[in-house]
């Protein structure tokens, strides 16, 4: 009899001790499996945030070659400030399409005041992100427009021959904040050929 109990105690022991470690094994996996879906939501939204910023670089871009297009200098309607721009911009300060100065260029220096009480959130609808009445997204995007004045053909005569773009942003997620900045340039390239041929393109 006794050999009996000591044999049923010990294959207890034994059931608790796998039940213990499949427990702990599950919850392992069930952790990773957290983990991952953590981890693929921030490259999602880091993925997204990239694209955005790229899209508003893009967009100024746009407007610099509407402007050698249509004749105009290069930065016309392009003054330094901080802007909500969409896709659809065909001249700043334009309400109709979005496209709007949110504030000056020294609003920059505080990202907080820019991004908690001037940015709007942008909506998504039918793939596109822009402000238009829609499912609101966690994003908000500002493109910083700055003139810079150079000496860009070396005749000693500053101009404002670069424009230096900052796309942010901002986009928060289970009480974490996130920037994504980019960064471009452009540059009055057309203007030393322009003035060699004597004004004409």
């Amino acid at each position: 009899m006794k050999r009996e109990y000591s044999r049923k105690g010990s294959f207890m022991i034994e059931a608790l001790v796998a039940i213990v470690l499949a427990v702990v094994g599950l919850l392992g996996i069930l952790n990773l499996i957290i983990h991952s879906l953590r981890f693929n939501a921030d490259v999602v939204n880091r993925f997204a945030a990239v694209n955005l910023a790229a899209e508003g670089v893009e967009i100024v871009k746009g407007l610099i070659d509407a402007n050698y297009t249509n004749g105009r200098p290069w930065n016309e309607g392009l003054d330094s400030g901080v802007y909500e721009l969409t896709r659809n911009c065909v001249s700043l300060n334009n309400e109709f399409d979005h496209c709007l100065l949110i504030g000056d260029i020294g609003l920059m220096q505080n990202q907080d005041l820019l991004f908690g009480a001037r940015a709007a959130f942008l909506n998504f609808h039918d793939g596109i992100y822009d402000y238009q009445a829609a499912e609101p997204t966690i994003f908000k995007r500002t493109i910083a427009i700055e003139n810079l004045s150079i000496d860009f053909d070396g005749d000693g005569f500053p101009a404002d021959d670069e424009i230096k773009v900052n796309v942010l942003v901002r986009w928060s997620e289970r009480g974490r904040t996130f920037t994504t900045n980019l960064e471009d340039h452009f540059f009055n390239w057309r203007r030393p050929s322009q003035e060699n041929a004597g004004g004409a393109i």
